[in-house]
């Protein structure tokens, strides 16, 4: 009995087949090449107008990061689907095939998408930057990074919140540090008949005493409430970082209680 093959042949040929392989392709495979050295160079030059306009428009790192990876990624994911659409591979049928897959995907990607889209705006009509006090929603803090998907500022009790881009879409956008003026109401209340006339003016004198207060935009008080007792009163003041606040309340309490002692 004669053996018809040994493995030295059974390598050699599939060595052939392999060359054989390549040169029946070897157009389709020099396409390919060049796709990917064009699209390697593409991805280059986008990365490098990137870099230019991130310093002209000063960026945060972390959103130009985010926005090279994605464009990165697309690059990809384009090249990978012409490249098998060269060798005759069509993924038309393997998407129908995930058709409700790419439906839940889709549902699912819509948060992120309104992130994206959050983080653009933010970023063109320069809402705010790295280091302006800002209040969306009920959140109030000094804003520590921006990315494309989230913007995390630190809160008045010295927790970092990290606020989904999308909330920008939505929620109105104050920027403390751009108008520099913030309202604050003080109540207090009074015995009737008791005569607050002097209360204003003892107030402007002692401003000095009042952290964060703007004196050119007047110290009010406003009369909100009468029983048969007791009046109530607010005064409103205006200071220039909410995260005073609670100090200057303190400050104004502290003068009232003296204008008036018990």
């Amino acid at each position: 009995m004669y053996q018809t093959s040994t493995p030295g042949v059974t390598r050699l040929t599939s060595y052939l087949e392999l060359a054989n392989l390549l040169i029946a392709n070897a157009d389709k495979i020099a396409i390919s090449i060049g796709i990917i050295i064009i699209a390697y160079l593409l991805n280059g030059v986008f990365i490098g107008i990137l870099d230019r306009y991130s310093r002209d428009k000063k960026m945060p790192a972390e959103m130009l990061k985010s926005i090279k990876r994605l464009v990165s990624y697309l690059i990809a994911a384009l090249v990978v689907v012409t490249v098998l659409g060269i060798f005759g591979i069509r993924l038309d049928s393997l998407i129908l095939s995930l058709g409700l897959i790419s439906l839940v995907v889709a549902l699912g990607s819509q948060t992120l998408i309104s992130n994206l889209l959050g983080g653009t705006i933010v970023f063109l009509e320069r809402s705010f930057v790295i280091g302006d006090l800002i209040k969306v929603g009920d959140n109030i803090g000094e804003v520590q990074n921006i990315s494309i998907r989230t913007t995390t500022i630190k809160g008045l009790n010295g927790l970092n919140i990290v606020v989904p881009n999308a909330s920008f879409l939505n929620s109105p956008i104050i920027n403390y540090t751009r108008n520099r003026s913030y309202l604050i109401k003080i109540p207090f209340m009074m015995p009737r008949g008791a005569d607050i006339s002097g209360l204003e003016g003892e107030l402007m004198e002692r401003a000095g005493e009042i952290p964060g207060l703007k004196p050119e935009l007047g110290i009010n008080i406003y009369k909100t409430n009468i029983n048969k007792d007791n009046v109530s009163y607010e005064v409103h003041i205006w200071i220039t970082d909410p995260r005073e606040s609670e100090k200057a309340q303190t400050s104004i309490i502290n003068i009232i209680n003296g204008f008036y002692p018990s």
